[in-house]
């Protein structure tokens, strides 16, 4: 027997988030959707954009790589999607920045705006609150932050993100940064 769980509406949530001086929402998954079911999949469609049939492979694999180096280098595992392009580059021989180019333009075309959130953050805007954008990403701050914009979240106080602050959520070390 499955139990229907009843969502609170955008308003009730809003009005909870505005007893707050500042109000923090998690990008990727909350205020910005993909229609995958796992994230990779976008790396099929490059994968035919690049036309190299084991681009998703390669791209998984470089990410690993990206990481490990990171965890020699710095003593963590947050990497830049140029830090993952430099592998990439000399795997495929698919240039870094054209590559990264290309990912980011694919970004672009498949993320949506959660509606559901959309209307959370629009509320809380216009309440003058202090908005501030966590994530655990690869992607750099300006790179998120023009995907915010192509989907109408205009208006953060700041932006963190794992790749560019050598810290994640994951480790909880980024909530002390922005702390």
């Amino acid at each position: 027997e499955s139990k229907i769980v009843k969502r609170n509406t955008p308003n009730y949530l809003a009005k909870q988030l505005l007893k707050y001086e500042i109000v923090s929402f998690d990008i990727f998954d909350t205020l910005i959707l993909k229609p995958f079911s796992d994230p990779s999949h976008l790396f099929l469609i490059l994968a035919e954009k690049h036309n190299t049939p084991n681009f998703m492979a390669v791209r998984i694999e470089a990410e690993k790589e990206a990481r490990k180096l990171a965890e020699i280098s710095k003593g963590n595992q947050e990497v830049t999607i140029y830090e993952i392009y430099d592998i990439v580059e000399y795997k495929t021989g698919i240039n870094r920045d054209y590559g990264v180019k290309v990912e980011m333009e694919t970004e672009l075309e498949f993320c949506f705006p959660n509606p559901y959130m959309k209307e959370i953050y629009q509320m809380v805007l216009a309440q003058n609150k202090k908005i501030i954008g966590i994530s655990d990403t690869y992607l750099t701050k300006k790179q998120v932050s023009e995907i915010l914009d192509k989907n109408g979240f205009f208006g953060f106080e700041d932006i963190y993100v794992s790749s560019e602050n050598n810290c994640s959520k994951k480790d909880k070390n980024l909530y002390k940064l922005i702390l």
